[in-house]
């Protein structure tokens, strides 16, 4: 399945993985970059934009004073040569998730178990709803995946 966006749609999913997961090893962007991908066009994300999927599902895009190697990739300015070229292994997925030569996983959303101790506690997002992925194991931890039955 390919996806035609845009190469800045494309580029604007790297900057986000590789905010979201900088320093934590290619399974975790694998897994970030299928999120967004497995967003698009689908169930509560049908009529948004790839923008408003990213500013509304990832904290690398909705909080750049926390965060900043969203802006950063996006801006092309980077503390470091290594930081660089991590984006750039990002943006090579990202470009092959779009064009169909790179399958991504089943992932729309990841957790890490604090995170899911408190969203069942605050009622904010209904389990009930999904199913269990893959997990993958980054140097914060590991995350737990779900998508939509």
């Amino acid at each position: 399945m390919s996806y035609n966006l845009t190469d800045q749609e494309v580029k604007m999913i790297a900057a986000m993985a590789y905010g979201e997961n900088r320093g934590q090893g290619d399974s975790a962007i694998t897994h970030t970059i299928s999120s967004a991908y497995n967003r698009i066009g689908k169930n509560e994300w049908r009529n948004k934009t790839v923008p408003e999927i990213l500013q509304g599902g990832y904290y690398a895009v909705s909080d750049t004073s926390k965060n900043t190697g969203y802006a950063d990739a996006m801006s092309g300015k980077f503390k470091s040569k290594e930081d660089e070229n991590e984006y750039k292994r990002a943006f090579i997925k990202a470009a092959a998730m779009n064009r169909g030569t790179l399958q991504p996983t089943d992932t729309q959303f990841y957790f890490k178990q604090s995170e899911i101790n408190k969203l069942i506690k605050n009622k904010a997002f209904d389990f009930s709803k999904v199913e269990e992925g893959e997990p993958f194991n980054t140097k914060n931890g590991k995350f737990r995946t779900f998508h939509y039955k």
